[in-house]
């Protein structure tokens, strides 16, 4: 039997890693999956792997169990043309895959090993979902759902201003303690979600609808990073992606795309998915979204090559985010992003992948130039860099600079309320704890006093 091409291969790896990202943010395990699709789970982790084939009805069941809008029915279509094409080559054809299901004619570049190619751009930017069911979600998910439902027509300054107060919001997250705005993200969802955008003058719908992307976003990722309560943020991202497709931003998609890489690091430990979510969204990003979004996707996307050793694909990364910011002064479209990104924030990145890396020494000026730019307005923004600088000093034996650091953001944390910056922090003083150096020591009784403010976390 001839041997597989490498494309195919990666092709069908790339296909089964993009199920298995599916599967983890339907937050579903591989046997529960299994039961559901009537297959065996050896069977599933084997397609997840990329190590068996599986014919077109399994994806379009799984594609149905796991509402993934047609991308995994996409991918197989795809990786089928890909072989169609391949076995075409050998036999001195050239074809174009217009069996490929909603893409007419697109031909297949054999070369190409992204996983998420143009085809799958396309798929993820003309998938739609019906305004009224995301409305829907939206109304049951508030905690702060007193507000009554109306249905008379709002001008569309009235829309403009409530954009207006949603950008304040997300802009605010640098530096506002993750409670308040936490409420205040809830509250301003209701509202707009009480205006019912599906039955508003084209006019407003579409940016009553992204006012609602943009503001489930902000409660999921505060749900998240910032209250460790991922089984609560999940349904806001959910609802958040889907107001993205019905109002077909890339910006807003990217967005999404890119909380739900963090997610799936942080929260399950999995960069390998992360790092394919992040790829997902620099592709759609490049559909059109802002330079200060494609720059901060990039940014994320290098974060998770770093956090898998991968030092190349880590400073490839930095380099697109570079790039990017270049072009912000000339690009006037609206930024949808949470918090800011610019030159120190990327520093700050670029410092933070070298300390996932081990590269301490390289990490330390990276991070010294974004701590001494990033100013009160950036105070959770600061606090992320002064850890990772506390890591990087940690790592290099420097005690005493990682104690002093650390300190710094233990006061910020406090703030800002950010429960994961918290649990680094606490890991980071019970490392230094460890060295019996006196600073370790007293920076441990800090983080140890801090469980018991009123505003503290569990340790």
């Amino acid at each position: 039997m001839a041997r597989e091409p490498a494309e195919i291969t990666e092709r069908r790896r790339a296909l089964g890693r993009r199920l298995a990202t599916f599967r983890r943010a339907a937050r579903l395990t591989q046997a529960e999956l299994a039961h559901r699709l009537h297959y065996q789970r050896a069977s599933l982790s084997n397609i997840e792997n990329g190590h068996q084939p599986s014919p077109r009805q399994f994806w379009q069941r799984v594609d149905t169990v796991l509402v993934a809008n047609g991308v995994l029915l996409d991918g197989y279509d795809e990786l089928a043309a890909a072989k169609q094409a391949h076995q075409a080559a050998l036999a001195g054809k050239v074809i174009m895959p217009a069996g490929v299901a909603g893409h007419g004619t697109l031909p297949v570049d054999a070369t190409d090993r992204d996983p998420m190619s143009p085809l799958n751009r396309r798929a993820l930017l003309t998938q739609g979902f019906p305004a009224a069911a995301t409305l829907g979600v939206g109304m049951s998910l508030s905690s702060q759902s007193a507000v009554q439902s109306r249905t008379e027509t709002i001008g569309v300054d009235v829309a403009t201003e409530l954009s207006a107060v949603a950008g304040c919001y997300r802009r605010s997250y640098r530096n506002l303690p993750a409670m308040s705005l936490l409420a205040a993200a809830r509250a301003h969802l209701d509202l707009v979600s009480s205006l019912r955008p599906e039955l508003q003058p084209e006019s407003t719908q579409k940016k009553l609808l992204t006012v609602v992307g943009e503001t489930a976003a902000l409660t999921g990722v505060l749900l998240l990073l910032d209250m460790n309560q991922p089984t609560e943020a999940w349904p806001y991202l959910d609802l958040a992606w889907a107001a993205a497709k019905e109002v077909e931003s890339a910006e807003l998609q990217a967005v999404v795309l890119c909380s739900r890489s963090f997610g799936i690091a942080y929260t399950a430990d999995d960069h390998w998915a992360g790092l394919e979510l992040a790829r997902m969204a620099w592709d759609v990003a490049a559909g059109g979204a802002c330079a200060e979004t494609r720059g901060w996707v990039a940014a994320v996307a290098s974060e998770r090559c770093a956090s898998l050793g991968d030092l190349d694909g880590c400073l490839r990364f930095l380099e697109q985010a570079r790039r990017a910011l270049d072009a912000v002064p000339d690009d006037d479209a609206p930024w949808l992003g949470i918090g800011g990104f610019d030159a120190a924030k990327l520093s700050a990145y670029e410092g933070g992948d070298m300390v996932r890396l081990g590269r301490y020494r390289d990490a330390e000026p990276a991070l010294d130039g974004a701590i001494e730019h990033l100013g009160p307005a950036m105070q959770r923004h600061r606090c992320t860099a002064l850890i990772d600088r506390a890591e990087a000093r940690l790592g290099a034996s420097e005690i005493d600079g990682a104690c002093h650091d650390a300190t710094a953001a233990l006061d910020l944390v406090m703030q800002v309320q950010h429960a994961g910056n918290f649990q680094r922090l606490h890991a980071l003083a019970r490392r230094a704890h460890d060295t019996h150096a006196a600073v370790g020591r007293e920076l441990w009784r800090h983080v140890l006093a801090a469980t018991a403010e009123p505003n503290g976390f569990a340790s």
